[in-house]
């Protein structure tokens, strides 16, 4: 079993308009390692912190993990929480979501099953906790493209009491 250890930096502009490109950055910054256990089992483990130019630099963190288990089963776990300033800006305290991914091959194609659930904790205590249930299921067409189908559940949408059911379409180029 081998260990690999990275550290990750990085600075955005907020300001979609090219002027002010170094001015009220989102910068992030985050370290973790890699468990790489035979040919195909490399897991991630991440941990990060964050800090938004737009928010005074109010700051967050969080923590994100994926494993694969063999037989082309992978589980993933996100974690994050925000800073009461930036809890204020965006809205949301924390989130979290777990959910894992099947490779399989059926009628000479290989697909990705996948399924994940997760949970937005607003920062105002007159929402509610947004909740979201997702499915899907990809296909590899070539090794430029995919396509899924993807079924999304909504409960306490944006921390209303709506709920929506979603089914999509997701188009991905790799090149």
């Amino acid at each position: 079993m081998k260990r690999k250890l990275f550290f990750q930096i990085s600075a955005v502009s907020n300001d979609n308009s090219g002027n002010r490109i170094f001015e009220k950055l989102f910068k992030i910054a985050g370290t973790g390692f890699r468990i790489i256990i035979g040919d195909n089992l490399t897991g991630t483990y991440h941990v990060y912190g964050y800090l938004h130019g737009d928010a005074n630099n109010a700051a967050g963190y969080g923590l994100s993990a994926d494993q694969p288990l063999g037989r082309g089963v992978t589980l993933f776990g996100r974690w994050n929480k925000n800073d009461s300033e930036l809890s204020d800006y965006f809205g949301i305290t924390s989130a979290w979501s777990i959910g894992g991914q099947w490779l399989t091959r059926a009628w000479q194609r290989t697909f990705t099953f996948g399924a994940a659930f997760g949970e937005t904790t607003p920062a105002s205590k007159n929402f509610n906790d947004e909740r979201l249930l997702e499915i899907y299921l990809r296909q590899h067409l070539n090794q430029w493209m995919h396509i899924s189908p993807h079924l999304q559940w909504i409960k306490n949408a944006a921390g209303s009491s709506d709920q929506y059911l979603i089914l999509g379409l997701r188009t991905q180029f790799d090149f």
